[in-house]
């Protein structure tokens, strides 16, 4: 158990987020939240450790993979992994990744999930993912957008329609934290 520990520390932390951003997201993690996250990675595993359940959707083989690799070494029994790849051939994003904009209605089917207490998107198709995550949300439920300003398509109109920003950090490639309205 020792050396499982010791690879944790030295491969795993800090995660894979400026630690300015990350001390943003981790003042809204709650051991008793539940978290969606489009974009898996290494602060997947940080994240399983701050809350109750963490559900995370991939579609890069090689992250889905290697997150679902460390949860099962790491032996981290709140975490789920679902891999979704895009469909080959086709230029329309929003139906290349029709499948995985809507990994919340396949969770929900799959494990009866239907409400997230904190959702980060940090994935393919942000703008799609942020008007599909709607429905899933409490009133009081959070969506972290990290690298925001990468991404410039997208909607700033879901964002000014449906959501309030309650806080945003400039530091790197930008992180957006968003309450619907």
């Amino acid at each position: 158990m020792q050396v499982m520990k010791i690879f944790e520390e030295l491969l795993l932390l800090p995660p894979n987020v400026q630690q300015a951003k990350y001390e943003i997201i981790k003042k809204y993690l709650k051991k008793d939240a539940t978290m969606l996250e489009w974009g898996s990675g290494y602060s997947t595993i940080a994240f399983s450790k701050e809350v109750e359940y963490v559900y995370t959707v991939e579609h890069s083989l090689y992250w889905f993979n290697l997150i679902s690799f460390l949860s099962v070494l790491l032996q981290i029994e709140n975490l789920t992994v679902l891999g979704i790849a895009a469909e080959n051939g086709d230029e329309d994003e929003k139906i290349k990744f029709a499948t995985y904009i809507n990994a919340p209605d396949i969770l929900k089917e799959q494990h009866g999930r239907d409400k997230y207490d904190i959702v980060l998107i940090d994935g393919c198709v942000r703008n799609h993912c942020l008007e599909k995550i709607i429905p899933f949300l409490h009133d009081d439920s959070v969506v972290i957008i990290d690298d925001y300003n990468r991404d410039q398509e997208l909607h700033h109109d879901i964002i000014s329609e449906s959501y309030e920003v309650i806080e945003k950090s400039e530091a790197g490639s930008a992180l957006l934290v968003l309450k619907k309205k």
